[in-house]
């Protein structure tokens, strides 16, 4: 796997990532942080993997807790 993140802003960040083996895919996206202290992210973007007809999308809405 091999894995690119561009941080646009303070709260943006462009994603790429390849796969190689069987899989063989790619995926990209971006993650926005949002929140008073950017404690919530947004991660979303499409997964096209190779040779398959089938097509994806990832949404992931996480919070970062401290402990």
């Amino acid at each position: 796997m091999l894995g690119f993140e561009y941080a646009a802003t303070e709260r943006l960040t462009l994603m790429a990532d390849w796969m190689s083996g069987d899989e063989r895919g790619c995926s990209y996206g971006f993650n926005l942080t949002f929140g008073e202290n950017k404690e919530w992210g947004l991660m979303v973007g499409p997964i096209h993997e190779n040779g398959s007809a089938n097509k994806s999308v990832y949404i992931n809405l996480g919070r970062e807790f401290a402990f």
